[in-house]
């Protein structure tokens, strides 16, 4: 990736949590782990249009 910014989402997140992005191909996926157990995974933002452009 170059650095760009390609998408934001607002997440009220408490500490302690878990977050992760993942690549795949050109899709970009962010995840959040609002428990802080490493079983409460949600998506916050999926993003493969803008990504698949540049």
């Amino acid at each position: 990736m170059d650095g760009a910014v390609v998408a934001s989402v607002p997440a009220a997140l408490p500490a302690p949590f878990g977050f992760t992005v993942v690549v795949n191909e050109n899709a970009v996926t962010v995840l959040a782990d609002p428990t802080g157990t490493g079983t409460g995974w949600q998506p916050l933002l999926t993003e493969r249009e803008r990504r698949a452009a540049r």
